[in-house]
């Protein structure tokens, strides 16, 4: 197995291990993204509550439901965007990717024979082609995900917001944990 990016904390498990990467650091569009999501989501919320008391009760709960439900959504887009981890299981030719927020998570999985053609790709967050290096608070314009051919379902964005290096280590440490 190659060795590991210092940034990645590998656990040893039952039938595989655990690459718990660290928290990321999103550029500025994006961070801000996740603040308004967040704000949209508690508008909501709010709006569905403020429903419910102002209905007393008396046949307020379609109203409440949806407005509670508009509000989850980019609530839990936000809390992604800003907040979240990445964890990565590699178990018995399984590949689990969670974005993992506290003890929730958002969990897919991918057998490791379907995974085909990782690579690390630099997507622009400014709207044009051209490399920017930095938006003036030395945080990249850019975004860096790792991504995979999988057989029968097309391009898959695997992980996103980390370094390049530790996306290529990341690829390393797959690579070497699949079945002979």
């Amino acid at each position: 197995m190659a060795p590991a990016h210092p940034k990645i904390m590998i656990q040893e498990q039952i039938g595989g291990i655990r690459l718990r990467l660290p928290h990321r650091v999103l550029p500025v569009p994006l961070r801000n993204f996740g603040l308004l999501m967040l704000l949209v989501g508690f508008f909501f919320i709010g709006s569905g509550v403020r429903s419910l008391v102002i209905a007393d009760g008396h046949g307020g709960a379609p109203k409440v439901a949806l407005w509670i439900t508009l509000g989850l959504i980019p609530l839990a887009l936000g809390l992604l965007l800003r907040y979240s981890q990445t964890v990565v299981d590699l178990q018995e030719g399984q590949l689990i990717i969670r974005e993992r927020l506290g003890w929730l998570a958002l969990r897919r999985r991918f057998t490791l024979t379907d995974v085909d053609r990782m690579k690390v790709e630099e997507l622009s967050l400014t709207g044009s082609d051209a490399p920017t290096l930095s938006d003036g608070e030395g945080l990249p314009s850019s975004v860096t995900i790792l991504s995979a051919n999988m057989r029968g379902r097309g391009r898959r964005v695997l992980v996103f917001g980390y370094g390049r290096e530790l996306l290529v280590q990341l690829i390393a440490q797959i690579e070497g944990s699949r079945p002979p």
